[in-house]
């Protein structure tokens, strides 16, 4: 099978870079090209699928990953259908390595030829008139701040340190704000702490946002934390990792296939660990959109 590593240069600090010899040892010989920019990992999947590669895999963290997803699209449009995925584990976060993993440890690596290949859904959304995919989460309100605050630790800080810190940081800085959310014919005006919209289960570094999520049931998994005393906030850190939110009252957990979330430009908005800023924003599943390798042997 005719494959491309696209690599991120940058992630984890120039991790991957720093690996690559292994990388090309393992298999011998390898067909890669190093991106320079986040446009550029979308445009070098593209130019890979369009000149007939089959296989893409994505060597970096989720940006990475829900960058180069976003590369087997143009216009809308899938470029290749049968074009498959491979999720390299070799990012901060690694989040969407952990749902499709379901945790396991498995070496990417044996992913890249004897993983199972299956077929799931990713979201599309519409972001200050702008679109694009992603396969993970978006998330509105203290989790965008997380990000931007993690974006500006030292780069040597350990990462399971960087999101522990960004989080408390962020519980005590940010300011709960009115949003109106549309689900279907549902509207709701709350003022809240986060949004999250997950595909995947796992995000911020292994925090479980979205435990009911499936990557292949055409449906969204959206969380609404509503506004609560900062002692209720920092107490319930540890129910962010075991996925147990829905036992306090201020949380609300729908499935949907589509949602609307006007934030009066006064939230901020990330995609797959990317900081968009203040946004509303319209969400919607693709179902069965991408085929990806999952566990090997199976």
């Amino acid at each position: 099978m005719k494959t491309k590593f696209i690599i991120n240069p940058s992630s984890i600090r120039g991790y991957a870079l720093l690996k690559l010899p292994k990388i090309k040892n393992y298999f011998k010989t390898i067909d890669f090209v190093e991106t320079q920019s986040r446009l550029d990992i979308i445009q070098q999947t593209r130019n890979a699928l369009q000149n007939g590669y089959q296989q893409i895999v994505a060597v970096g963290g989720d940006g990475t990953v829900s960058l180069a997803a976003n590369g087997f699209f143009e216009n809308g449009v899938s470029i290749n259908p049968d074009a498959i995925l491979v999720v390299a584990k070799m990012g901060t976060g690694s989040d969407y390595f952990r749902t499709i993993t379901n945790r396991q440890k498995i070496d990417w690596r044996e992913m890249v030829y004897g993983g199972e290949i299956k077929t799931v859904d990713m979201g599309w959304i519409q972001v200050n008139e702008k679109d694009q995919y992603f396969l993970n989460m978006v998330g509105v309100g203290i989790s965008a701040e997380v990000v931007s605050i993690k974006n500006k630790l030292f780069r040597w800080i350990p990462t399971n340190l960087k999101y522990i810190f960004s989080t408390l940081r962020a519980f005590f800085q940010y300011i709960p704000r009115q949003v109106h959310v549309k689900i279907g014919e549902m509207e709701m005006d709350k003022i809240v702490i986060a949004i999250f919209i997950n595909k995947g289960k796992y995000a911020g570094g292994g925090m479980k946002l979205g435990p009911n999520a499936e990557l292949d049931d055409g449906l969204l998994e959206v969380t609404v934390i509503e506004k609560a005393p900062i002692l209720a906030m920092i107490r319930a850190i540890p129910h962010l990792y075991s996925g147990n939110l829905e036992s306090d009252t201020k949380v609300q957990r729908i499935k949907t296939t589509a949602l609307q979330v006007n934030t009066h430009r006064n939230l901020s908005v990330e995609v797959d660990g990317e900081f968009l800023g203040p946004a509303d924003i319209a969400v919607k599943v693709v179902p069965h959109a991408i085929k990806i390798r999952g566990m090997p042997g199976h």
